[in-house]
This record gives structure tokens, C-alpha cells and sequence, in this order.
């Protein structure tokens, strides 16, 4: 499970603790920051998640509290100088400028823009590292 970055196709809690348990409990540790063949941790596949309305963004803000109260390392930084916190922050930037140039919404046109900004602050307080932004 650990080698072959299963934990890493997890975004949300979907299936995620069924195999989770299959991990040897001296190897969680390890296991909840195995860095994949692309530099990403677990935590950094649950960052850059893209949920279409705030029932899927509550669910991925508790599925990376979750993965922080397993161990998860929200200071770790990627060979690009990222951090979780950088990567949600680039997969959000990377998200309104495709939207704003297809002139589409990718998310649930029910949600006001609004209801949005205590969901990203609340995420990006989760993700914080704990000496603060990197650069």
C-alpha cells in the first residue's frame, strides 16, 4: 500500500480509512507523508482537490484535518518550494483563471462567492505552516 501510493489516489475520506488500516500501525507515520513519484504527500493530493459546492468543500476540509491528526507534515516543502498550503492556494489561482477564460463556473452556481471566502480562510488556517508562508 505504502510503495504503490495508494493513500495518495484518497481525496476525501472515500474508502480511505479501509486501507489506511491495512498499514502496518508501526509504518502510519511514514505512511501518511510517503512522497510520491511527483513530490506530493497525501496531504498535498487532499490540497489540491477542487470541490464543485461547499457540502464537498467541508467534506475536504475535514478529510485534511483528518490527514493532520494522523501525522500528516503540513510543513513539508515540494521540490517546487510548495507547501499544502502553497498547493491549494496554485490549484485555486490555476482554477479562476481557467474559469475566468472559458467564461464558465466550476462551481455549483447556487453558491453565492460569498459563501466561499470563510471555507478558503478556514483551509488555508488548517494549512498554515507552523512557521508561517514559505515563499
Amino acid at each position: 500500500i505504502r510503495k504503490a501510493f495508494v493513500l495518495h489516489c484518497f481525496r476525501l475520506n472515500v474508502l480511505f480509512d479501509a486501507l489506511f488500516d491495512l498499514v502496518p500501525a508501526n509504518e502510519r507515520k511514514a505512511a501518511i507523508n510517503e512522497v510520491d513519484f511527483g513530490g506530493c504527500t497525501p496531504l498535498f493530493t487532499a490540497a489540491q482537490s477542487v470541490p464543485d459546492d461547499i457540502a464537498q468543500a467541508t467534506e475536504q476540509y475535514k478529510f485534511v484535518e483528518k490527514l493532520l491528526k494522523l501525522g500528516a507534515d503540513k510543513n513539508y516543502v515540494d521540490f517546487k518550494g510548495l507547501t499544502a498550503l502553497g498547493m491549494y492556494r496554485t490549484t485555486l489561482q490555476s482554477v479562476d483563471i481557467s474559469t475566468a477564460l472559458l467564461n464558465s463556473h466550476w462551481r455549483d452556481e447556487e453558491d453565492d462567492d460569498a459563501d466561499w471566502d470563510p471555507i478558503h480562510v478556514r483551509m488555508e488556517d488548517l494549512l498554515m505552516p507552523a512557521g508561517g508562508e514559505t515563499e
